[in-house]
Protein backbone atom coordinates (compact mmCIF):
# COMPACT_ATOMS: atom_id res chain seq x y z
CA UNK A 1 0.00 0.00 0.00
CA UNK A 2 1.70 3.45 -1.28
CA UNK A 3 1.59 5.96 2.13
CA UNK A 4 0.14 9.03 1.69
CA UNK A 5 3.49 10.84 2.08
CA UNK A 6 4.65 9.48 -1.37
CA UNK A 7 2.02 11.61 -2.81
CA UNK A 8 2.20 14.17 -1.29
CA UNK A 9 5.67 14.94 -2.06
CA UNK A 10 5.50 14.47 -5.34
CA UNK A 11 2.12 17.09 -5.75
CA UNK A 12 3.55 19.66 -3.13
CA UNK A 13 7.31 20.31 -2.89
CA UNK A 14 8.99 17.81 -5.14
CA UNK A 15 6.97 18.42 -7.86
CA UNK A 16 7.29 22.49 -7.21
CA UNK A 17 11.07 21.97 -6.76
CA UNK A 18 11.60 20.17 -10.11
CA UNK A 19 9.63 22.39 -12.42
CA UNK A 20 12.17 25.00 -10.66
CA UNK A 21 15.27 23.34 -11.97
CA UNK A 22 13.57 22.73 -15.24
CA UNK A 23 13.35 26.24 -16.04
CA UNK A 24 17.28 26.45 -16.24
CA UNK A 25 17.14 23.33 -18.31
CA UNK A 26 14.70 24.80 -20.76
CA UNK A 27 16.61 27.98 -21.00
CA UNK A 28 19.97 26.31 -21.58
CA UNK A 29 18.68 25.22 -24.84
CA UNK A 30 17.36 28.16 -26.61
CA UNK A 31 19.93 30.77 -25.19
CA UNK A 32 23.25 28.61 -25.66
CA UNK A 33 22.56 28.07 -29.57
CA UNK A 34 25.96 28.79 -31.05
CA UNK A 35 24.18 29.25 -34.69
CA UNK A 36 22.13 32.06 -33.51
CA UNK A 37 25.22 33.74 -31.99
CA UNK A 38 27.23 33.33 -35.02
CA UNK A 39 24.33 34.90 -37.10
CA UNK A 40 24.62 38.00 -35.15
CA UNK A 41 28.24 38.85 -35.21
CA UNK A 42 28.03 42.05 -37.56
CA UNK A 43 28.60 45.40 -36.45
CA UNK A 44 25.44 46.69 -36.64
CA UNK A 45 22.29 47.69 -34.32
CA UNK A 46 20.57 44.69 -34.74
CA UNK A 47 23.44 42.61 -34.25
CA UNK A 48 24.60 44.23 -30.98
CA UNK A 49 20.78 44.63 -29.76
CA UNK A 50 20.57 40.69 -30.22
CA UNK A 51 23.63 40.30 -28.04
CA UNK A 52 22.78 42.32 -25.28
CA UNK A 53 19.17 40.58 -25.11
CA UNK A 54 21.20 37.26 -25.59
CA UNK A 55 23.94 38.13 -22.56
CA UNK A 56 20.54 39.39 -20.62
CA UNK A 57 19.11 36.17 -20.96
CA UNK A 58 22.27 34.52 -19.87
CA UNK A 59 21.96 36.21 -16.05
CA UNK A 60 18.18 35.12 -15.62
CA UNK A 61 19.80 31.41 -16.87
CA UNK A 62 22.22 31.69 -13.95
CA UNK A 63 19.54 33.40 -11.38
CA UNK A 64 17.37 29.96 -11.97
CA UNK A 65 20.02 27.69 -12.42
CA UNK A 66 20.30 27.47 -8.44
CA UNK A 67 17.14 25.86 -8.25
CA UNK A 68 18.56 22.28 -10.01
CA UNK A 69 21.34 21.57 -7.22
CA UNK A 70 19.04 23.02 -4.58
CA UNK A 71 17.05 19.49 -4.87
CA UNK A 72 20.38 18.19 -3.13
CA UNK A 73 19.23 20.15 0.39
CA UNK A 74 15.94 18.55 0.13
CA UNK A 75 17.06 15.14 1.80
CA UNK A 76 16.57 17.19 4.98
CA UNK A 77 12.66 16.67 4.48
CA UNK A 78 13.70 12.68 4.29
CA UNK A 79 15.18 12.95 7.69
CA UNK A 80 12.11 14.24 8.87
CA UNK A 81 9.89 11.58 7.34
CA UNK A 82 12.27 8.53 8.63
CA UNK A 83 12.74 10.27 12.04
CA UNK A 84 8.41 10.90 12.44
CA UNK A 85 8.44 7.11 10.92
CA UNK A 86 5.35 6.95 12.89
CA UNK A 87 3.64 10.01 12.17
CA UNK A 88 3.79 9.80 8.75
CA UNK A 89 3.07 5.55 8.99
CA UNK A 90 5.63 4.53 7.22
CA UNK A 91 7.03 1.23 7.51
CA UNK A 92 10.39 -0.31 7.22
CA UNK A 93 9.43 -1.73 3.91
CA UNK A 94 8.03 1.74 2.49
CA UNK A 95 11.02 3.89 3.82
CA UNK A 96 13.58 0.82 2.31
CA UNK A 97 11.60 0.44 -1.35
CA UNK A 98 9.38 3.42 -1.66
CA UNK A 99 10.73 6.50 0.57
CA UNK A 100 14.54 6.87 -0.34
CA UNK A 101 14.22 5.40 -3.61
CA UNK A 102 12.01 8.70 -4.53
CA UNK A 103 14.07 10.84 -2.74
CA UNK A 104 16.95 9.87 -5.13
CA UNK A 105 14.80 9.65 -8.30
CA UNK A 106 14.15 13.31 -7.29
CA UNK A 107 17.54 14.04 -6.25
CA UNK A 108 19.03 12.45 -9.89
CA UNK A 109 16.26 14.80 -11.94
CA UNK A 110 17.42 17.40 -9.75
CA UNK A 111 20.91 17.34 -10.66
CA UNK A 112 20.85 15.92 -14.56
CA UNK A 113 18.87 19.40 -15.13
CA UNK A 114 21.84 20.95 -13.51
CA UNK A 115 24.70 18.97 -15.46
CA UNK A 116 22.88 18.86 -19.00
CA UNK A 117 21.99 23.10 -18.58
CA UNK A 118 25.73 23.79 -17.31
CA UNK A 119 27.40 22.00 -19.93
CA UNK A 120 25.06 23.19 -22.76
CA UNK A 121 26.52 26.57 -21.49
CA UNK A 122 30.00 25.37 -21.63
CA UNK A 123 29.75 24.18 -24.63
CA UNK A 124 28.74 27.00 -26.30
CA UNK A 125 31.48 28.85 -24.82
CA UNK A 126 33.85 26.83 -26.62
CA UNK A 127 31.89 27.37 -29.95
CA UNK A 128 32.28 30.93 -29.96
CA UNK A 129 36.14 30.21 -28.84
CA UNK A 130 36.69 31.57 -25.34
CA UNK A 131 39.71 30.60 -24.28
CA UNK A 132 40.58 27.36 -22.84
CA UNK A 133 41.42 28.75 -19.26
CA UNK A 134 38.51 31.28 -19.09
CA UNK A 135 36.22 27.76 -19.63
CA UNK A 136 37.99 25.92 -16.78
CA UNK A 137 38.06 29.40 -14.75
CA UNK A 138 34.09 29.62 -15.59
CA UNK A 139 33.70 25.97 -14.47
CA UNK A 140 35.41 26.25 -11.18
CA UNK A 141 33.76 29.19 -9.79
CA UNK A 142 30.72 29.13 -10.99
CA UNK A 143 29.51 26.55 -8.87
CA UNK A 144 30.47 28.58 -6.12
CA UNK A 145 27.79 31.26 -7.01
CA UNK A 146 25.59 27.84 -7.12
CA UNK A 147 26.73 27.10 -3.69
CA UNK A 148 25.59 30.52 -2.35
CA UNK A 149 22.24 30.80 -4.11
CA UNK A 150 21.71 26.91 -2.29
CA UNK A 151 22.41 28.43 1.00
CA UNK A 152 20.27 31.51 0.45
CA UNK A 153 17.31 29.42 -0.47
CA UNK A 154 17.93 26.78 2.28
CA UNK A 155 18.88 29.39 5.13
CA UNK A 156 16.44 32.17 4.14
CA UNK A 157 14.41 30.87 1.88
CA UNK A 158 15.33 33.20 -1.03
CA UNK A 159 14.09 32.07 -4.37
CA UNK A 160 15.68 33.03 -7.93
CA UNK A 161 13.82 36.54 -7.99
CA UNK A 162 15.15 37.85 -4.48
CA UNK A 163 18.04 39.26 -6.47
CA UNK A 164 16.35 41.59 -7.54
CA UNK A 165 13.58 41.96 -4.98
CA UNK A 166 15.67 41.32 -2.21
CA UNK A 167 19.50 41.99 -3.78
CA UNK A 168 20.24 44.81 -0.14
CA UNK A 169 19.34 42.21 2.22
CA UNK A 170 20.91 39.46 0.07
CA UNK A 171 24.26 41.70 0.58
CA UNK A 172 23.53 42.34 4.11
CA UNK A 173 22.85 38.78 4.79
CA UNK A 174 26.54 38.37 2.82
CA UNK A 175 28.17 40.71 5.53
CA UNK A 176 26.65 39.36 7.86
CA UNK A 177 27.51 35.27 7.27
CA UNK A 178 31.09 35.75 5.99
CA UNK A 179 31.86 36.68 9.82
CA UNK A 180 30.09 33.22 10.71
CA UNK A 181 32.84 30.02 10.52
CA UNK A 182 29.58 27.98 9.78
CA UNK A 183 29.09 29.68 6.29
CA UNK A 184 32.03 28.32 5.02
CA UNK A 185 31.79 25.03 5.77
CA UNK A 186 28.43 25.15 4.02
CA UNK A 187 29.91 26.76 0.98
CA UNK A 188 32.53 24.56 0.46
CA UNK A 189 29.99 21.45 1.38
CA UNK A 190 27.69 22.19 -1.47
CA UNK A 191 30.21 23.64 -3.60
CA UNK A 192 32.32 20.07 -3.10
CA UNK A 193 28.55 18.59 -3.64
CA UNK A 194 27.84 20.33 -6.69
CA UNK A 195 31.48 19.83 -8.61
CA UNK A 196 31.27 15.93 -7.42
CA UNK A 197 27.43 15.36 -8.96
CA UNK A 198 28.31 17.18 -12.09
CA UNK A 199 31.29 15.36 -12.54
CA UNK A 200 29.71 11.68 -11.96
CA UNK A 201 26.38 13.15 -13.67
CA UNK A 202 28.19 14.03 -17.01
CA UNK A 203 30.32 10.68 -17.06
CA UNK A 204 27.51 8.77 -16.84
CA UNK A 205 25.20 10.97 -19.60
CA UNK A 206 28.63 10.84 -22.05
CA UNK A 207 28.31 7.01 -21.42
CA UNK A 208 24.70 6.93 -22.03
CA UNK A 209 24.02 9.88 -24.63
CA UNK A 210 27.47 9.61 -26.59
CA UNK A 211 25.53 11.68 -29.74
CA UNK A 212 23.26 13.87 -27.61
CA UNK A 213 25.66 14.62 -24.49
CA UNK A 214 29.02 13.79 -25.04
CA UNK A 215 31.81 14.41 -27.15
CA UNK A 216 31.42 17.84 -29.17
CA UNK A 217 33.27 19.13 -31.79
CA UNK A 218 36.29 20.06 -29.28
CA UNK A 219 36.78 16.61 -28.31
CA UNK A 220 35.95 17.35 -24.52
Amino acid sequence: MISSVFLENIFTWMGNNLILAVIPLVLSFFIFQYSLWEKHNEANVVSIFFRVIHILAMLVFFVFLPNAPYTITDLIHLIRQIRDYKYFDLTDSQILYGLIPQYFIFIFLGMSCYTIAFRNFVVFMQHINLKKGIIVLLKITIPIFMAFGVFLGRNYRYNSWAIILHFPSMLQILFTEIKKPSFYFYIIYFYVAIIILYECLSIFYRTLLPNLFGVNKKGE
